[in-house]
């Protein structure tokens, strides 16, 4: 940031927050035991054990969770005695750079100190956010990483080669952490190739920078399990949520012996259950979508009213991105590239992540530095139209004339 009392104003203040918090919360996660609590974290711990040499491969956990969050939790593992301190320390790192790293993009986006300080407030203000900094879960890295992709399509120049291998590198890290950003990813790749049909290097080069991280992992996993696959969270998401929820939902039962139920159904079975049931699907996908934005945290708060908030911000983030939503069906705005990817984007990830439930809102979290960049240009493209210096593209998300 330009102005740079301001940025220090700011970082002080975040820290002093998250130091506030984990005043407030660190009695429950003193031990190991307490940051590896959730179930995705002792399956990511148990990879991060055997990459580092000190446990057997855990075949189960390794079909379902990437391989590069648990490196970097082997790298602290190996390092240090107390490995999830490390680990809070390095989560509490990126979820400042997480901050910065979006409102930079903001001031780049709209050249405006007001919104970038508005960015990195909001930002700040997601005490779910501050949360997870608590557990050992890939959602921390994630955000930061999707906040370096909106930084790096702020640029100006941002369609040069060597910052359009940047971006899609960073794209194959988040699918590598949580698989769901494949479809960024691809979606990535399609605009690329419309943008720059005429330049088949730029077209190769943004598609094998991050496909050779996702070949990587998919070599390795057929090497230590001997199948070629990415991960197997989706159908595991699908069939243990989704399915087994809707089977609760219609039949009554609870939702253990729903699981136990559904655990034999293939692919075909499950989509043929749910096209027989579309109007409680369909419920139950709405009601996954609201309560992963709007479900507050997880985290088991020591004191009611931090629960109670991020409760209530979830719930003003849902109205706005329905605002946003109505605002979009009926406006036709010209829209720079690097908004037409992260707006869908951001979608794409919040409508797949309606698959699963119970997850309180931290399925959400990695993409807020994309919407929060995309509302701060809606806010200040009268402005500053001319965002990247790029030509921008007519669209709306209803096509069709109106009234």
């Amino acid at each position: 940031m330009r102005n740079l009392p301001l940025g220090l104003w700011l970082n002080l203040l975040a820290v002093c927050l998250y130091c506030w918090v984990c005043l407030a919360e660190t009695s429950p996660y003193a031990a190991t035991e307490g940051f590896y609590a959730a179930s995705d974290s002792q399956e990511y711990r148990a990879i991060a054990l055997w990459i580092a040499g000190r446990g057997p491969c855990p075949n189960e956990a390794i079909t379902l969770r990437p391989l590069v969050y648990p490196l970097i939790l082997s790298f602290w593992i190996a390092v240090s005695d107390d490995d999830h301190l490390a680990v809070w320390l390095f989560q509490a790192v990126l979820w400042l750079g997480t901050l910065n790293l979006t409102a930079l993009a903001v001031y780049r986006a709209t050249r405006s100190r007001r919104l970038t300080a508005m960015a990195f407030l909001l930002l700040a203000a997601n005490l779910s956010f501050v949360f997870l900094t608590f557990w050992g879960l890939a959602d921390v890295l994630a955000a930061f990483l999707a906040s370096w992709v909106a930084l790096c399509l702020s640029q100006r120049d941002s369609n040069n080669r060597l910052n359009l291998a940047v971006v899609s590198l960073l794209l194959g890290a988040l699918a590598l952490i949580k698989p769901i950003f494949l479809l960024p990813f691809f979606l990535f790749v399609v605009l690329v190739f419309f943008k720059h049909r005429k330049e088949r290097g730029t077209i190769k080069l943004a598609c094998l920078a991050g496909m050779g991280l996702i070949a990587a992992q998919i070599m390795i996993l057929w090497s230590a399990c001997g199948r070629p696959y990415l991960s197997t969270v989706g159908g595991f998401t699908l069939k243990q949520y989704f399915v087994s929820g809707l089977y609760h939902k219609i039949n009554g039962v609870g939702l253990d012996l729903a699981r136990s139920e559904v655990a034999s159904w293939d692919l075909g079975r499950q989509l043929g259950f749910i096209a027989g049931h579309p109007l409680a699907a369909a419920y139950l996908f709405c009601k996954n979508v609201v309560l992963n934005i709007a479900g507050g945290t997880n985290y088991p708060v020591a004191f009611p009213a931090f629960r109670y908030w991020t409760i209530g911000y979830g719930a003003a983030c849902l109205a706005v991105h329905l605002a946003v939503l109505l605002y979009l069906l009926f406006k036709r705005i010209r829209l720079p590239t690097a908004m037409v990817f992260l707006y869908p984007s951001f979608l794409l990830v919040v409508l797949v992540n309606g698959l699963s439930f119970a997850q309180g809102d931290r399925l959400s979290l990695a993409v807020q530095p994309w919407w929060i960049v995309f509302y701060s240009w809606l806010l200040g493209s009268s402005t500053a139209p001319y965002l990247l210096g790029q030509e921008g593209n007519r669209f709306r998300l209803w096509p069709f004339p109106v009234g």
